[in-house]
């Protein structure tokens, strides 16, 4: 029998345990790096209006570093392709007392929400989706704001998940299934087609020569596209 290549929608919805997650996201640093860039994005460039989507939501994990106070004015819609993941989310924001929220199963490749969004965050999320499919998404939700969080390797790395200490259990489902890092001037460029501006950007050094790159964008303009 032909062995098929394991897909990252399977290994996210079928594969990756919560534990194993959250485990390997703080031994190499980035749930603390990415919990000290999304208050510092939305503080600096904060959205015009409550209402806030955070696509490919995940565990939540950031709110063991970085608390849930900074998420206090908004109205927050939390998705991902993982209802595990979700609980467990939910699980930490009741543990926290935050109630401003709601959790829904969603593709950010293939929304069924209902816009317009003040404001839209991802994190780590665009290395593992069809990314200018994810960004044009966004536009169609009407974010006024969009905020990303990607993975920046040393220059001769081209995986998201390589050149870094092994990772344990489920995990290691990544040596077969590789995320592919995104260029910041791709992202740049894909966003100013969607009709947003960069506001700005945010970085944090973590471990193995890598870095999480926090950018900031405004809609400006309906978007203009190639027929």
């Amino acid at each position: 029998m032909t062995h098929q290549p394991v897909t990252l929608r399977r290994v996210w919805t079928d594969v990756v345990q919560p534990d194993d997650y959250d485990a390997h996201m703080a031994a190499v640093g980035q749930a603390q790096a990415n919990a000290e860039l999304v208050p510092r994005l939305l503080q600096r460039w904060p959205p015009s209006g409550r209402r806030l989507l955070v696509a490919g939501a995940g565990t939540g994990q950031m709110f063991d570093f970085a608390g849930t106070a900074f998420l206090d004015p908004y109205d927050i819609t939390f998705t991902d392709v993982n209802a595990q993941f979700l609980r467990r989310l939910a699980d930490r924001l009741g543990r926290a007392d935050f109630r401003h929220y709601n959790v829904v199963v969603d593709d950010v490749e293939q929304s069924g929400l209902r816009g317009p969004f003040a404001g839209a965050l991802l994190v780590l999320v665009l290395e593992h989706v069809k990314w200018l499919t994810a960004v044009a998404t966004l536009r169609e939700l009407g974010a006024g704001r969009c905020y990303f969080v990607i993975q920046q390797n040393p220059p001769d790395v081209v995986s998201a998940l390589a050149a870094g200490r092994p990772a344990a259990g489920s995990m290691s489902i990544f040596r077969e299934a590789r995320p592919t890092l995104l260029a910041p001037h791709l992202l740049i460029a894909a966003m100013d087609q969607e009709g947003y501006s960069l506001l700005g950007t945010e970085e944090r050094n973590v471990l193995d020569g890598k870095k999480m790159m926090a950018l900031a964008f405004a809609r400006t303009r309906e978007a203009v596209h190639a027929e």
